[in-house]
């Protein structure tokens, strides 16, 4: 079955305001199962990273911007936050962050980078961060994940310090949406 068929059936599902349970067993089902989709959104060869930015890229340098004037002032906006999980116990690379109360608790720490015009926000591009330090994990990442693959890459991408995953990630910004006047934290 091709991906890009399964892409975008399940894209089409947005629309249509249907879960894929509920899409699969309806009429129109499609000529997949749904471990098919799962096995897709699952993939460790899939760079779904870089397929979201050349998305948001190409919706916001061809219909976007030719919808708004030229002096409009584009910025980058970048948030890093933290996403809890305190009821999971075997996430892989779930991680101890000290929280602003001064106790350890399960999250993962969200870097998102997104664009904007004022009017108009996009989300470009999302990073998971977790702690280098092996202590502080809960649940370590797959062994036998294959070290060639993307999953591998950002499975370590995702350790390092998080300004430098940020300068990474506007440098990709920069490379497929154009310039931005300022960057907001």
């Amino acid at each position: 079955m091709p991906c890009l068929l399964v892409f975008k059936y399940l894209f089409r599902l947005i629309f249509t305001d249907k879960s894929l349970f509920f899409a699969l067993d309806s009429e129109d089902k499609p000529d997949f199962c749904k471990n098919v989709v799962y096995r897709l959104l699952n993939s460790v060869r899939y760079n779904w990273h870089k397929f979201f930015l050349i998305l948001t890229s190409t919706v916001i340098n061809e219909k976007i911007k030719t919808l708004t004037s030229y002096d409009r002032v584009n910025v980058f906006i970048v948030d890093d936050s933290l996403n809890k999980r305190g009821r999971s116990k075997e996430v892989e690379l779930l991680t101890r962050v000290i929280c602003t109360s001064g106790k350890y608790k399960k999250r993962f720490r969200l870097l998102t980078l997104g664009w904007s015009d004022g009017n108009t926000f996009c989300l470009l591009s999302f990073t998971h961060l977790i702690s280098d330090d092996l202590k502080n994990r809960y649940c370590e990442q797959m062994e036998n994940l294959d070290k060639k693959t993307v999953g591998y890459r950002k499975r370590t991408h995702a350790t390092r310090k998080s300004t430098g995953v940020m300068i990474d990630t506007l440098k990709q910004a920069l490379t497929y949406v154009g310039s931005a006047k300022y960057v907001l934290f």
